[in-house]
């Protein structure tokens, strides 16, 4: 039979023990987020350090070069990548025209412009990140209209 001291301790052993679990979790989610917004930051300033000397034709053919290596899972690197395009659309030269094929966000139905924007571009969407590149172009594009309203 176990006595009432017995049971105390154990007890306080494992609110101890899931405490130590909650607490290291938390740490490792910080660390994570921490790490993942300081790589999209230096994604970012790498663009827009691009950006400099480019127009946003060359922004968006600098993405999908990169994209060239990834695939719709490599989440991070499609992310960074993106990242990469956004921070470059920052500080490019205007490309005449750049928008105006572009449908509206509300339009572009379940990527299907991406799709034929990557099927004109040569790159497979699925084995490819060159979906996110135009995700990019079209969500820059869309910014630059709701600005001029």
């Amino acid at each position: 039979m176990v006595d009432k001291r017995t049971l105390i301790i154990g007890g306080m052993v494992v609110a101890l023990s899931i405490f130590v679990a909650i607490v290291a979790i938390v740490s490792a989610v910080y660390f994570v987020v921490q790490d993942f917004s300081d790589r999209t930051e230096s994604a970012k300033r790498l663009g827009r350090e691009f950006g400099n000397s480019a127009d946003q034709k060359g922004c968006m053919t600098e993405g999908l070069k990169r994209s060239r290596t990834m695939t719709k899972y490599d989440i991070v690197k499609l992310v960074e990548n993106g990242d990469f395009v956004e921070g470059c659309f920052e500080t490019s030269r205007p490309t005449a025209d750049f928008c105006t094929s572009v449908p509206l966000f509300r339009e572009s139905s379940e990527g299907q412009w991406e799709y034929k924007q990557c099927s004109e571009s040569k790159m497979d969407p699925e084995k490819t990140g060159c979906k996110s590149i135009y995700e990019e172009h079209l969500m820059f594009c869309h910014r630059q209209s709701r600005s001029a309203q």
